[in-house]
């Protein structure tokens, strides 16, 4: 993004906000980031943590953490079909285990992820040799050896 800078800052400013004044467990949105990752295969986003930790998803449903397993199938529902989401899993997140506020971050978050993950996806962006959350090259960028900021 770093070729749009008036597209950059406020997509940062947001970025920031999830990173920094959730609601949720930052391990918690790392899971979901890294289930979106899988989805929507930006390849950026899937070198950046690789794929859900199993020792996260089997320490939830051991601990019997409802809301981290709920939370994962949501992410996983979202990635392969936002639109068929199972009513009842978001009316179990509202009844139990979501804060209004808390689940509207959630989706709020997922949805930033998802867009950011699109784009990365369509401009067919590619992790530098060394992985940096700052850089990454377009394609034919990369194969003229030039390093742009997205």
């Amino acid at each position: 993004m770093g070729h749009a800078p008036h597209v950059l800052g406020p997509w940062t400013q947001l970025e920031q906000v999830f990173a920094s004044q959730t609601l949720l467990p930052a391990d918690l949105l790392e899971q979901v980031r890294r289930v979106l990752a899988q989805g929507h295969g930006c390849a950026y986003c899937q070198a950046k943590g690789g794929a859900v930790d199993p020792l996260f998803a089997a320490n939830a449903l051991v601990a019997e953490d409802r809301r981290a397993t709920l939370v994962l199938e949501l992410a996983r529902q979202f990635a392969q079909d936002h639109r068929r989401i199972e009513p009842a899993l978001l009316s179990q997140l509202r009844e139990h285990d979501c804060s209004a506020a808390e689940l509207v971050e959630l989706i709020a978050c997922m949805s930033f992820m998802w867009a950011g993950g699109m784009f990365g996806r369509v401009l067919g962006i590619q992790p530098p040799g060394e992985l940096s959350a700052l850089a990454c090259a377009l394609p034919a960028e990369a194969a003229a050896g030039s390093r742009a900021g997205l």
